[in-house]
């Protein structure tokens, strides 16, 4: 899966612009329809990410550091990751 990174203005002036569609082409059903359902991707765009972002979050709350205790030893190489 390839993440691709669009800010947050961008994806909301696409939004204004299939609105601006959307309120010219409103006596065309199916065409209203079409820029409704284009809006709605674009929201779902950016609440898909904010969930991504929330649950990374989470994840690192979730596994503390485990540089916080260091094993002291006479044989022990200081911050190696081989010191067990």
């Amino acid at each position: 899966m390839i993440a691709l990174s669009v800010s947050y203005e961008t994806i909301l002036n696409k939004i204004d612009q299939q609105l601006h569609l959307a309120k010219k082409y409103q006596m065309n059903h199916k065409s209203l329809r079409q820029h409704i359902n284009r809006i709605y991707t674009l929201c779902e765009l950016i609440l898909e990410e904010d969930d991504k972002q929330r649950d990374h979050k989470q994840t690192l709350q979730a596994y503390p550091s485990l540089n916080k205790t260091k094993l002291v030893d006479d044989d022990a190489n200081g911050d190696s990751i081989f010191d067990f």
